[in-house]
């Protein structure tokens, strides 16, 4: 990094070459991607749902939490879906948060297997089919 920082301080020189900026760049880039993805797996590990006929229950490695049918107050999504797979699988293709009636709500992204059938099925829950 050091020697890219010295060539950059020469630029205004002859004989001139993009390549370390652009090997700078995308290395932040990478670095940027890599600590985005070390942070989700410190802060989510082994996260998984399970959609049951009595309710949602929501396993984390802080143990589980079971919220039954009527404590759901709906499910929403949060921002605007992205699609593409960078976007998936920086957990950002979809975001949405369950709203719980008592408690604290349960947020989860595209990085939960299967997010939007996930999406689906709470809202078909909570819901009802052909309810809006």
């Amino acid at each position: 990094m050091t020697i890219s920082i010295a060539y950059i301080a020469d630029a205004g020189k002859g004989g001139f070459s993009p390549l370390p900026g652009l090997v700078l760049g995308v290395g932040l880039v990478a670095l940027f991607f890599g600590v985005v993805r070390l942070a989700q797996s410190v802060l989510r590990p082994g996260e998984r749902f399970d959609v049951g006929d009595d309710g949602l229950l929501h396993h984390t490695s802080r143990g589980d939490r079971f919220v039954p049918w009527d404590q759901v107050a709906g499910v929403r999504e949060i921002g605007v879906t992205r699609s593409g797979d960078l976007a998936v699988w920086l957990g950002s293709g979809l975001r949405a948060v369950v709203v719980v009636r008592k408690g604290r709500n349960i947020r989860f992204n595209s990085l939960a297997g299967d997010a939007n059938l996930l999406l689906w099925t709470i809202q078909q829950r909570v819901q009802g089919p052909g309810r809006v």
